[in-house]
């Protein structure tokens, strides 16, 4: 545990530059004269892996910019950022005035602290002391899968909440939702029509994402804002984890090989699932943060435990308005080699081979219906998960005699998923239609971004399963 406790101080550095943001842009044709919406300021111990980052020689001049920590006792933080002299790097939601916690680098000189990648946009400082918090590792391996096109992801910052107004200020912790609109090997682009970046206060800031077991993982850090109107853009640290483990001699991919094979470690646990809601306080570094007690997401991992499949959404008795769609995601502790869905006793015609496993979004008729995952593992057995009843359109009475299971009702023709038109434009949402007795469905997994297609005819059931449709973009790794 960093030996500081928790305090509030002023500002020791002049923050240059933009304040930074994280907002739906509101602009007009001139910036200034328009103010933007913030979005969620963050709760206390909310998004804790998130922090400010200091450099210069006050009061002679500094900077300040968001960081991410990737491993106890590692930051990353964008290249420009970084000047000869450090400052402590702070964590809380306002690191200047309000309970956060202070935490050295391992030398007040930058060069003996700080390494600069030789060719990406970014550097990476080693504490003074580990962090007690639960990780947030780097996306990686089988896990990349997850970098899809209309992905859910979350962008926090500590920027203003307008502009100008609120600019120069004091940095402030907030988050706001937004979704992956490009792909690619190195970096990843998130929407414009949802919360933006902008500024020093937000470069060097995570994109989150969520996993099927609920816990977050970083999957890059802002470089680039777009004048805060447009874009974000991230720097995908999973092609760089190899380079960062052998400048540091530590382990920032704690449940894989550098050559992504799973291969857990006894760093592979403890894995935070801290995000919108926080836990504790600053005083107690934020005790009592709930966390995954062990990554199985590509493979087993932790004690002997039983394989199981466990339907993660929607939720059980989970209530939805009549035409809307939803995700169906499960999770599983054990090797899998394609997942099915049952919907009212039938098994849909699609199957999804890649984690993390899924369908969405699911297209239901009014009235109450059940689901079921079906995993077939690689030992060659197939295991259902526990059965999930939503109601669509309809709230359950209490004395309703529920006739779903035996036999299948007939879903409605479904809409596909409308992920927003972008640059590309070739974004289509993938959508599954319930098949009911003598009716067939356009069914996909969970892969967001189809390269413009469009939904299919219907199959029949227990027809030909639907094929998955290529990327726009090439989400693999380049190493």
């Amino acid at each position: 545990m960093p030996a500081r406790s928790s305090m509030t101080r002023a500002p020791a550095l002049l923050a240059l530059g933009l304040a930074g943001l994280l907002a739906p842009p509101a602009f007009a044709e001139e910036p200034g004269g328009s103010s933007i919406i913030a979005e969620d300021s963050a709760e206390v111990c909310s998004w804790p892996t998130t922090a400010l980052a200091g450099f210069g020689a006050p009061p002679l001049y500094g900077v300040a910019c968001g960081t991410t920590l990737i491993h106890p006792e590692l930051i990353v933080v964008y290249e420009e950022c970084v000047a000869p002299v450090t400052s402590p790097v702070d964590f809380g939601e306002l690191p200047w005035s309000g309970a956060h916690q202070e935490v050295d680098l391992l030398s007040t000189l930058a060069e003996d602290a700080c390494v600069y990648h030789p060719s990406r946009p970014f550097a990476v400082c080693r504490l003074a002391e580990p962090v007690d918090l639960p990780i947030t590792p780097i996306v990686f391996g089988c896990e990349t899968e997850i970098f899809e096109l209309g992905r859910q992801v979350a962008m926090v910052g500590y920027g203003a909440d307008t502009y100008p107004e609120g600019d120069g200020e004091e940095p402030t912790k907030r988050w706001g939702w937004s979704r992956l609109v490009a792909v690619d090997p190195y970096t990843l682009t998130t929407a414009e029509d949802q919360a933006v970046g902008c500024g020093a206060w937000d470069l060097g800031t995570p994109l989150y994402v969520r996993y099927p077991d609920g816990s977050w993982h970083v999957a890059g850090i802002a470089t680039k804002t777009a004048d805060c109107k447009a874009h974000t853009y991230y720097e995908r640290l999973d092609v760089s984890a190899a380079w960062i483990e052998d400048t540091f001699g530590l382990d920032v991919t704690p449940c894989h090989d550098i050559d992504g094979t799973w291969n857990p470690s006894d760093e592979c646990q403890n894995l935070s699932q801290a995000g919108p809601t926080g836990t504790g306080t600053w005083d107690d570094w934020c005790e009592g943060t709930p966390a995954v007690a062990y990554s199985q997401t590509c493979g087993p991992n932790g004690p002997d435990v039983d394989p199981t499949v466990v339907v993660t959404s929607p939720a059980d008795q989970a209530m939805l308005a009549s035409g809307e769609g939803f995700d169906f995601e499960v999770s599983v502790n054990h090797p899998v080699t394609s997942l099915e869905i049952s919907i009212d006793g039938n098994v849909q015609a699609a199957s999804d081979e890649t984690w993390p496993f899924g369908f969405g979004p699911v297209m239901l008729a009014d009235g109450e219906h059940t689901l079921i995952g079906i995993a077939h593992g690689g030992d060659g057995e197939t295991r259902m998960s526990e059965a999930v009843v939503v109601y669509i359109g309809a709230v359950p009475s209490d004395d309703s005699d529920s006739d779903s299971g035996d036999e299948g009702e007939t879903g409605e023709t479904g809409e596909t998923g409308d992920v927003g038109s972008e640059e590309d434009g070739d974004e289509t949402g993938d959508g599954l239609v319930a098949e009911g007795e003598g009716e067939g469905c356009a069914c996909e997994a969970s892969r967001r971004g189809s390269s413009g297609w469009a939904l299919l005819p219907l199959l029949l059931l227990f027809g030909p399963r639907s094929r998955r449709f290529p990327r726009s973009r090439d989400a693999g790794s380049s190493r």
